[in-house]
């Protein structure tokens, strides 16, 4: 590469991704490309988006510069790349659908990352590092990459909730005298261990209920084999609610159904937690070793909650039944979680960007020293304890914001 070996130089960074559109990957990332700092990085957009939406014309704007590469072939894609002068080339799809690690393989730019999309190596010595954090991967995950993990100080994730969410509604199970747990991943991501813990929580919470929703929940046939699967787990088909796709905004109307969210494990969810928690419905996790285990864990611990979080099943059931008994402390976290949502290093956008340039420009320093940064290392950040401006928050604060935060929503 002839890339210009100087260490402080303003930064080209490229990001790669099939998901520049209404996808999960979007909610997480958009917030990083809003708050990049123009002086210090110039940031290139690389979108191979099969089917673009408003979502993908609103990032479009947002890149510096914006290359549309659906279609083409990956060997003219790293042309393009190279032709751009890309510094640090990120991808952020890993082995999920439509990625184009064929063009991570030619090695467009003298220094590559894969980050967010994907829980895991892509076992590609082409890719240097791996963004993560030290809660979803502990220090021994580096033996199974071979990526160089570098972890990110105030957590790998940040969130930017949705401007049109409703209001927060009061604990259901005061109203209603039903306590319901819920659960809106994927169905790929429900296997029959989950289903049998579940089912224990049902059978220890008398009178409790479950609500699923996923894709295909609304189809007679795809309901009927769960329900026959909670059925063979001791449990009637008239406690558990299953509801397919809905609107995005009756999508997040439906968390006011859930007093309490129940995380799947193996593979935690992401995009479902914070959505919840936004919703002030806190999500009851079980962490495992690996980062796809592990990503619930990370979320809960920079939310302060970090109770929701246990290490295994039968913890993972005593808590659920415990926590369903507490109504009172349900009610005040559901008042509270938006506010201490917003306030958290998890929105913390322009505190997560500067630890994310932070670490881009370590490992540009290490190029151009002809070496790599150290094996998990931590960048350096900004303190999580202040807010979006630098400040340090107090109760009052917290309370105005989360009323300007409702008023606008």
């Amino acid at each position: 590469h002839d890339n210009t070996i100087d260490p402080d130089r303003r930064l080209r960074i490229g990001y790669i991704s099939p998901d520049f559109c209404g996808h999960s990957v979007s909610y997480f990332f958009e917030p990083i490309l809003e708050a990049h700092d123009a002086e210090a990085v110039e940031v290139y957009g690389y979108g191979d988006v099969s089917c673009p939406d408003q979502v993908t014309e609103e990032l479009k704007v947002k890149f510096g510069h914006y290359r549309n590469i659906c279609g083409l072939r990956d060997q003219e894609v790293a042309k393009m790349i190279e032709q751009d002068k890309i510094d640090i080339l990120v991808d952020l799809a890993g082995h999920t659908s439509g990625n184009r690690l064929g063009v991570m393989a030619r090695k467009p730019a003298p220094v590559q990352v894969t980050y967010l999309g994907f829980p895991d190596t892509t076992g590609m010595g082409q890719i240097d590092y791996r963004l993560t954090d030290e809660t979803a991967d502990p220090p021994d995950a580096q033996r199974f990459h071979t990526e160089k993990l570098v972890f990110l100080p105030g957590g790998f994730l940040c969130y930017k909730p949705p401007g049109f969410a409703p209001p927060v509604n009061s604990l259901p199970a005061i109203e209603k005298g039903c306590f319901t747990f819920g659960s809106f991943n994927n169905n790929c991501k429900i296997q029959p261990d989950m289903m049998r813990l579940w089912a224990e929580i049902l059978k220890r919470r008398e009178s409790s209920r479950l609500l699923l929703k996923f894709g295909g929940g609304d189809d007679p046939a795809v309901r009927d084999h769960y329900l026959r699967e909670f059925e063979s787990f001791g449990i009637s088909r008239e406690r558990v609610d299953i509801c397919g796709r809905k609107p995005t905004i009756e999508h997040f109307r439906m968390y006011g159904r859930v007093d309490m969210a129940l995380d799947t494990y193996p593979y935690n969810g992401t995009t479902t937690t914070c959505e919840a928690m936004w919703m002030g419905v806190p999500t009851l996790s079980l962490a495992g070793k690996a980062h796809a285990s592990r990503v619930g864990l990370s979320i809960l611990s920079r939310m302060g909650l970090g109770d929701f979080a246990t290490s295994t099943p039968a913890e993972y059931v005593e808590k659920a039944v415990a926590f369903s008994g507490e109504l009172d402390n349900l009610a005040k976290i559901r008042a509270s979680l938006r506010s201490m949502m917003f306030n958290s290093p998890l929105c913390d956008k322009k505190r997560f960007t500067k630890s994310l340039e932070a670490a881009y420009r370590a490992m540009w320093r290490q190029w151009c020293d002809g070496s790599q940064m150290e094996v998990g290392q931590t960048v350096s950040g900004t303190n999580p304890a202040e807010s979006q401006d630098g400040e340090r928050l107090c109760p009052a604060t917290l309370t105005r914001r989360a009323a300007d935060d409702r008023e606008g929503q």
